[in-house]
């Protein structure tokens, strides 16, 4: 009877263990092994087309709190995007054991100098992504929603010489916190700094630096109870005096009702910052399901349909134009 309990429990683990694996092969997600320095203790997982070419854009996807890669693809739709326009997607994943909410530790310090902890391990991983895949180097973007978006920030101030842009959903400017502490004064709105002082922080991470920063993308709701819409100001505010922008052009247009996007033009007038600012809006994803060209995404907690994919319109300012 004991030998039989054995080869029931058996049997049952291994039916969930090929339930949790069928759902991530149907959602077409891998498993990256052996990148490299894992110091930030992470998983990682990646998305390929069916057809792949040279010189594919890579877009790394950064999730929220209390989700996961395959949660965060789709949420996204990153991946049917991926294989439409033929880039490859890459997600890095957060582990109870190092946040137990799954947040991306934006706040620690160890976690977010320069090859450091989770934003080293994020780095190792794109990395071994290019040499596994044929990727170029000058197409990578990151993302991600709020501690992952807070992440992006961290990785784009990081290591601005890897990194075409970052889009940035309802997160903020790069160490708005250093400790568990001041986080949450942060995500209140309640961090503020001169531009200088913001800057600072960003440059101090690279002080021979003098090449461009990644052009940057920002999408915050003005009715986030989570992340305070202030955040998005004040991340504004770094990345425009990292990008010498402060007596530089603004270009407002009204996508619709509910979304204003301002456009801040550099010496050269190109767009170096597009911030969008959405009312009724709070701490979701914008996103537009359906099978039009410019649709994707899901609804549910962290995605509200407002008749623009998010996804797309990032793929577009960074890749497609």
């Amino acid at each position: 009877m004991a030998c039989f309990k054995v080869v029931i429990l058996l049997m049952v683990y291994s039916f969930l263990w090929s339930c949790k694996v069928s759902k991530y092969q149907k959602s077409q997600l891998y498993e990256l092994k052996d990148y490299g320095n894992n110091e930030g203790n992470l998983n990682a997982y990646y998305f390929t087309p069916s057809q792949l070419s040279q010189n594919m854009p890579l877009v790394v996807v950064l999730h929220g709190c209390s989700q996961n890669a395959l949660q965060a693809a789709e949420l996204t739709g990153w991946n049917e995007l991926a294989e439409k326009h033929g880039f490859c997607v890459l997600y890095p994943e957060q582990k109870r054991a190092n946040n137990p909410s799954k947040c991306f530790n934006w706040f620690l310090s160890e976690d977010i100098e320069k090859d450091k902890g989770e934003c080293s391990s994020i780095m190792a991983m794109t990395e071994e992504m290019m040499k596994r895949l044929p990727i170029d180097s000058s197409k990578i973007i990151v993302t991600g929603m709020s501690a992952g978006a807070a992440m992006s920030v961290v990785m784009a101030s990081c290591y601005p010489d890897k990194f075409l842009g970052a889009a940035i959903m309802s997160g903020g400017p790069y160490k708005g916190a250093v400790g568990l502490t001041e986080s949450v004064k942060a995500m209140r709105g309640k961090v503020i700094k001169s531009k200088e002082d913001w800057g600072e922080l960003i440059k101090a991470q690279n002080i021979e630096y003098t090449g461009e920063y990644p052009k940057m993308m920002i999408i915050h709701g003005k009715d986030d109870r989570v992340v305070d819409f202030e955040n998005s100001n004040q991340l504004t505010t770094q990345w425009s005096h990292v990008m010498k922008l402060d007596s530089q052009e603004v270009k407002v247009e009204k996508i619709s009702s509910e979304i204003a996007e301002l456009n801040f033009l550099n010496k050269k007038g190109e767009i170096v910052i597009k911030k969008l600012e959405v009312d009724n809006l709070g701490h979701q994803l914008l996103v537009d399901p359906g099978e039009g060209e410019t649709q994707g995404g899901k609804t549910g907690v962290f995605g509200v349909d407002k008749d623009y994919f998010s996804s797309y319109w990032v793929l577009k300012y960074f890749i497609l134009e």
